[in-house]
């Protein structure tokens, strides 16, 4: 069993091409022992975005705070604290704040 506060988990930005006003903490990586899934918190400034792109794996997101769209093969879908969407492996898509916010991540292993 593993246990952790999202207190004590160090904020990373995020790199990427595309990145703007992002970070991200690893709640549970493998690099924890973990075997099937990543759980990621990341962090959005208004006006922040998720690089567009795409992948082979699903994903889960769930929003904590804030509001905004998630853009999904050129469509456009608002996310407000409480929406959660399922995004499968193939799809282009990017998360575009409106307002500062956060929102749990999932990916399966094979993601990291």
């Amino acid at each position: 069993m593993l246990k952790k506060n999202i207190e004590s988990v160090p904020k990373d930005k995020v790199e990427m091409q595309g990145a703007k006003g992002l970070q991200v903490q690893w709640l549970f990586s493998p690099k924890d022992g973990v075997p099937n899934f990543s759980f990621r918190i990341f962090h959005i400034e208004e006006s922040g975005t998720t690089p567009q792109h795409t992948h082979a794996w699903e994903h889960e997101v769930l929003f904590l705070e804030g509001e905004g769209e998630v853009f999904v093969n050129n469509q456009l879908y608002p996310f407000k604290a409480g929406d959660a969407f399922f995004i499968p492996g193939g799809e282009e898509h990017q998360i575009r704040a409106k307002s500062k916010g956060k929102f749990i991540c999932l990916i399966p292993n094979s993601g990291c």
